[in-house]
This record gives structure tokens, C-alpha cells and sequence, in this order.
């Protein structure tokens, strides 16, 4: 089966066409003017050009990248947008639940650079980069943590009882 093809009143005419009408489409043609069939096809034409694709959608900027955090690495999931969600990392790494206070977090580059989190998001992320975690504890927060460790770490040990302990078995 052949597809259509759509034939002008002017191209009919040079081909010798049939009809009367033929010839006088083809000499209109030759002088400037057209038929119309001919504009239709124009028209036609011009709103789609057979040369040209369709311009395509632009490239999604979804994908994964690896966030590297201590001795973590992990792979984490980059929207359509670029972008990466803070709580996946969170829920990853815990990190809101060891550190206290207002912490500041960033994801570093391999270069250097450092992108912090917006609206709950690090936005401009490549697919398939590579990422370092950086996170700045709460000053106060980390010195009331450090006091508590110190406390537990320096106090009296306790007897266990006043017995003395007894030969070994």
C-alpha cells in the first residue's frame, strides 16, 4: 500500500493533466500565481516541513549520585529537577538524630564546591557524581554533648557490692 501523495493543480498541469484545467493551473503557476490546491499545500507544508524533526523534550536531569558521608557511601535518587532530597538523606544516615541543635549541612563537590540545602533540597546535582556530606553541629549543642560525655566518662566507679571477690573458678 502507498502512502498519499498530495499533487498540486501546477504539477498536475505540467504533467500534462487530463482536465482543461490542467493546463491553465500550470501556465497560472509559471507566472507567479498559484491555485488553490497550491496554497493548501503550502500551507500545509510550511507547518510541517518534511526536513525538520521536531524539536525534541529537553534532557531529564534525573538519575543517581553517591553521597559520601564517614565511611558511608550510598547511593541517593536526583529528580527531574536536579535535585536531591534532604530527608532521604536524613533517613539514610540519621543524621538529625545524632546531631542537636540547628545543624547546617552541605554537599560538597569533587571540586570543592559547596551546595547547600534549600526548601529541603540540594539543587543543581549532576547524575552520577559523587558527593561528600558536610555537616556543622549547633556550637551549643555540641558543648553540652561533649560536658555529657565528660561526666560519664570521669565519674567514681560504683561497688558493686562489699564482698570481696572470691577465687576464680
Amino acid at each position: 500500500m502507498q502512502a498519499a501523495k498530495i499533487v498540486t493543480a501546477a504539477e498536475k498541469g505540467a504533467k500534462g493533466g487530463a482536465s482543461k484545467g490542467g493546463s491553465k493551473a500550470a501556465a497560472n503557476a509559471s507566472k507567479g500565481g498559484a491555485s488553490k490546491g497550491a496554497k493548501i499545500t503550502a500551507v500545509s507544508a510550511a507547518a510541517h516541513p518534511p526536513d525538520q524533526a521536531p524539536e525534541p523534550a529537553p534532557p531529564s536531569k534525573a538519575g543517581r549520585a553517591v553521597v559520601a558521608f564517614n565511611h558511608y557511601k550510598s547511593e541517593f535518587k536526583i529528580d527531574d529537577g536536579g535535585a536531591m532530597a534532604w530527608a532521604d538523606i536524613d533517613e539514610e544516615y540519621c543524621i538529625s538524630f545524632v546531631f542537636k541543635g540547628e545543624i547546617q549541612v552541605a554537599l560538597v563537590t569533587e571540586q570543592g564546591e559547596a551546595i547547600q540545602v534549600a526548601d529541603g533540597k540540594f539543587a543543581g546535582l549532576a547524575d552520577g557524581s559523587r558527593y561528600t556530606l558536610r555537616v556543622t553541629e549547633d556550637s551549643e549543642a555540641a558543648a553540652a554533648g561533649r560536658r555529657a560525655s565528660e561526666e560519664y566518662l570521669y565519674e567514681k566507679p560504683m561497688a558493686l557490692s562489699d564482698e570481696k571477690p572470691g577465687p576464680l573458678r
